[in-house]
């Protein structure tokens, strides 16, 4: 089963959405078990967002149900618990392999699905809502909903050209230090057939927003200058840090 919450969601709040389905799921006595996967997987294979979940159902051996005959009502009564507590979440169940197949080759997991491509998002949306509501009134169409990709946040830092060569300051030097504050590998550990990155990054508080990023200390620049000796700094502006050169923002989120 798959549950794409709201745009937007945080990491956080997906895990504490993906426990409390989680513990609804285990309250049905024919289920065995049930694990949550938040946001992307750990390889990094499927770009998902945080908004999206990835639960993994298992239910006992048909011949030891107690509450439902087949797969379509155990189905259903989940489908019906989840929606009444979480309304605006959009729900997707189906089966390991098969999701695999379709989502290959078909680019979503839906066992039907119609694809809207284009550069104009808003009206891609427009022609999804429009189609929603005639698969809707088709006899048979249930869990008819859109799926729609939508930008990912990311975090933009330009460089100030100008400050960069007042300073003396080389772009792979400052990159470099981006590259180690949020994390680069700098060798690797291996275990038998397995291999493992060594890791090395700053401390969480240090770039936990772009404004904790563009704080960041840097070494470097014209050594011979008054405007830098091993940490840059300006006449009268005090010690000189990443925010001086370099513009660092937000996008979508």
């Amino acid at each position: 089963m798959r549950a794409n919450f709201p745009e937007g969601t945080a990491l956080e709040q997906t895990s504490a959405f993906g426990r409390r389905i989680r513990e609804i799921e285990s309250s049905f006595p024919d289920v065995k078990f049930v694990s949550v996967q938040a946001g992307r997987n750990d390889s990094g294979t499927d770009p998902f967002p945080p908004s999206r979940t990835e639960i993994m159902i298992g239910p006992h051996p048909r011949d030891q149900w107690r509450q439902f005959r087949t797969k379509q009502e155990l189905v259903g009564a989940f489908a019906a618990r989840l929606r009444s507590e979480f309304p605006t979440t959009r729900f997707n169940f189906t089966q390991p392999i098969i999701d695999s197949v379709t989502e290959d080759t078909n680019g979503t997991s839906a066992n039907m699905a119609v694809g809207f491509a284009g550069p104009d998002s808003a009206v891609l949306l427009e022609l999804g809502r429009k189609a929603v509501d005639l698969l809707r009134g088709i006899p048979g169409a249930i869990d008819v909903s859109i799926e729609q990709w939508m930008p990912q946040p990311q975090l933009v830092i330009r460089p100030d050209r100008a400050l960069r060569v007042r300073h003396g300051v080389r772009i792979e030097d400052v990159t470099e230090l981006i590259n180690v504050a949020i994390g680069e590998p700098v060798g690797v550990v291996y275990d038998g057939e397995r291999r493992f990155d060594i890791v090395v990054r700053f401390k969480p508080q240090a770039m936990d927003s772009p404004d904790a990023i563009a704080r960041l200390p840097f070494s470097g620049g014209n050594s011979g200058s008054q405007a830098s000796t091993l940490v840059i700094r300006a006449m009268a502006l005090g010690e000189v840090r990443l925010r001086d050169w370099w513009r660092v923002s937000r996008r979508g989120g």
